[in-house]
């Protein structure tokens, strides 16, 4: 099995079924093309559609991973008051 194949069939295994059925369905349309047996008819994409796929699927994968840490961080900081300036620069860090 190709490289890209293996990448892809196993970043697939980290979503839960409902986002794994979002890719099967919404992918296909992305790249114009019909792909009812998705899992067949994915040996059959181009090797820059296949990197498509990889960087799609481990930006799901990273925006689950990550989202929620967002979320507690927002909570923990929601009463603290943060500085508003934002500074372009160096920082002399001794």
């Amino acid at each position: 099995m190709n490289e890209r194949l293996t990448t892809i069939m196993s970043l697939l295994k980290k979503l839960t079924e409902e986002e794994n059925q979002l890719v099967r369905t919404n992918l296909p349309r992305i790249f114009g093309k019909k792909m009812e047996f998705f899992d067949e008819e994915l040996p059959l994409l181009s090797d820059d559609e296949m990197d498509i796929i990889i960087k799609v699927l481990n930006g799901m994968i990273l925006t689950k991973e990550y989202a929620p840490k967002i979320d507690e961080e927002f909570e923990r900081l929601k009463d603290t008051e943060l500085p508003s300036k934002v500074e372009f620069g160096r920082l002399d860090v001794m």
